[in-house]
């Protein structure tokens, strides 16, 4: 059976440029590099209310055995 890790990236987002401070681009590369796949960014709804305005991206990695 497969194993995976995964690890949430929480991007700053910015209320009044209406987008996210950093690259997600950049951020997609280097942990691609890394050997992690993007999974999907987080439904607003599941996120803390304090972090309302942030974006997460979830990444999976295959652990090896």
């Amino acid at each position: 059976m497969e194993k995976y890790e995964y690890k949430v990236v929480k991007l700053k987002f910015s209320v009044w440029k209406q987008k996210p401070e950093s690259d997600y681009l950049e951020i997609l590369n280097e942990f691609g590099e890394q050997g992690w796949r993007f999974i999907d960014f987080a439904p607003r709804h599941v996120v803390p209310k304090e972090t309302k305005h942030d974006v997460e991206m979830i990444f999976e990695r295959k652990i090896s055995t």
